[in-house]
């Protein structure tokens, strides 16, 4: 199994997002049953992301990640070979997912 590194991950992410047009880059709501959130486009912080051990469950961890736009199945499968795995789909473009350890 391959190690996620931050700076493919940052790549990535920042592929993503060069994708879509300034009107798409702008914050979408994730909509929860306790509520609605809105949260910040902070690609650029990515290669500060930090795991704690204590969030470790079976060998990855879990995150929401949001897109500006649905990624293609190129850009999924780029994902997957980073070792990040896009589960659930969630409104607005959202994903829960799969981050190897």
């Amino acid at each position: 199994m391959k190690k996620i590194n931050c700076f493919s991950l940052l790549f990535i992410v920042i592929a993503l997002f060069s994708f879509s047009n300034t009107n798409a880059q702008q914050a979408k709501s994730l909509h929860f049953k306790s509520g609605k959130i809105i949260p910040e486009l902070n690609s650029n912080q990515l290669e500060k992301l930090k795991f704690s051990p204590n969030e470790l469950v079976n060998g990855s961890y879990f995150r929401i990640i949001q897109f500006s736009e649905i990624p293609t199945s190129a850009q999924k499968e780029s994902l997957i070979n980073s070792g990040i795995t896009l589960l659930d789909y969630m409104p607005d473009y959202a994903f829960f997912a799969s981050i190897l350890e």
